[in-house]
């Protein structure tokens, strides 16, 4: 073999080693050091005026101590960046996509579509942090229904989601809301999957009980209009069978952290009561109007404490034909929500504990009357006890904060803040 062959393969053998370590680096991100891994201390409790609240006491990451504790007023949103084109459950993690939103989101600042050298990366949770918010909330266990396993929770998931979930909340401030949604349109009255639900759910909190982000733990979402598929008593075998019976059990494992639920609106919220003393919270995806007394004051009936774990509003105009973006609508209709939420936390029913904006960016995929690459003006779903004279029904792939472009460019990183954006900031900087 010649010298000059032989160095040729020399090169070669080096280069492939920078590139692999590279990778390595770039794929396999140690998770960050920090002096000592503990979790926040959360309680649901009582001021002297008999009003619920959330005190948390937070541990700081960085100095390895636990800091005052403080009362805790959720300033949420929901955050599932879902790329154009795709729909869950085969779409992307954003814990571990390329793409990266978290860091890499970018402001479309003259709002004209187009993204310059200008417009630099910023990434969602900067913008996050800069509009007030204290909290996201996740429907599931981070990497369970989406990516090319959906029905299972990797190694590298779990360690991507320790890692962007402790940055999020140590260089942010913003904690996590971990939820799992129980199952869609399962049979609550089968023991064996409640027990496979079961045991997902005890997984999750296995996994994530010691770390600081946490804030609570969520049960379900909206499964109480779901009842097709239960073939028994719906109440006993949901809430008696399976919500009450996972709720003990991790309380049996962390005694750290409170429990929620989530229901739609208030629709068997006395059988919930009945069943579920080992649930903390009530929370209720609610949306039909700009106060929310019905919650606040149900819960002072049933002696829990309450918050929104879905609350917001379209940006579509839907009393006009075609219909029309009209943010000024969605700005002053969510603002009016906000104002009843921080009317109840502390004062009037006292039993709110702040809510969850649905949701951080528009999804494409959500309506039946096109595909995940169109965002449809049609369609929607009607709520007769919306507000009369401000909305008659609700499209959900309109309800972000943000916007992605129009002709669906740069996605999942392109964001147009909308007016609801800068009124929320407003709101939750106070």
């Amino acid at each position: 073999m010649s010298k000059k062959r032989k160095f040729l393969i020399t090169v070669i053998l080096l280069l492939a080693i920078v590139i692999i370590l590279f990778a390595t680096k770039i794929l396999h991100k140690p998770l960050p050091k920090y002096i000592e891994i503990k979790p926040s201390i959360v309680k649901v409790t009582r001021d002297d005026s008999n009003n619920f609240c959330l005190l948390v006491k937070k541990y700081n990451l960085k100095k390895g101590k636990y800091e005052k504790e403080q009362n805790y007023l959720i300033k949420g949103v929901v955050y599932q960046v879902v790329k154009i084109g795709q729909a869950p459950p085969w779409c992307d993690n954003w814990m571990t996509s390329k793409d990266d939103p978290a860091h890499k989101a970018r402001v479309d600042l003259n709002k004209d579509g187009i993204l310059t050298e200008d417009e630099k990366e910023v990434g969602d949770f900067q913008l996050m942090k800069e509009m007030g918010v204290n909290t996201i909330r996740l429907y599931e266990p981070p990497g369970l229904k989406c990516g090319a396993t959906p029905d299972i929770v990797t190694d590298e998931e779990v360690d991507a989601a320790r890692r962007i979930l402790r940055e999020l909340y140590s260089e942010y401030g913003i904690m996590t809301i971990m939820g799992h949604s129980l199952g869609y349109y399962v049979d609550y009255s089968n023991s064996q999957v409640r027990k496979q639900i079961h045991d997902e759910v005890l997984q999750m909190v296995q996994t994530y009980k010691d770390e600081p982000f946490v804030l609570m733990w969520n049960l379900g979402n909206e499964n109480n209009i779901r009842q097709t598929a239960t073939g028994g008593n719906f109440a006993e075998d949901y809430y008696k069978k399976t919500v009450q019976y996972i709720a003990e059990d991790i309380k049996k494992i962390d005694k750290n952290h409170p429990i929620s639920i989530s229901n739609m609106g208030l629709a068997g919220v006395y059988d919930f009561s009945d069943y579920c003393d080992a649930v903390d919270i009530y929370g209720a995806n609610m949306y039909q109007a700009k106060g929310f007394s019905g919650l606040w004051m149900t819960a002072r009936r049933i002696d829990r404490p309450a918050y929104l774990t879905e609350f917001g509003c379209d940006a579509l105009d839907s009393r006009k034909e075609p219909r029309v973006v009209n943010e000024e609508l969605q700005a002053e209709y969510v603002k009016k929500q906000w104002k009843d939420i921080t009317s109840n936390h502390l004062k009037g029913a006292g039993t709110s504990l702040g809510g969850i904006y649905f949701e951080w960016l528009d999804e494409w995929w959500k309506s039946n009357y096109d595909d995940s690459w169109t965002h449809t003006y049609e369609g929607g779903w009607d709520v007769p006890s919306f507000d009369v004279g401000t909305r008659e029904s609700g499209n959900e792939e309109w309800w972000g904060i943000c916007a992605q472009n129009e002709n669906g460019k740069y996605s999942p990183n392109y964001r147009y803040l909308r007016k609801v954006y800068y009124t929320l900031k407003e709101l939750w900087k106070q």
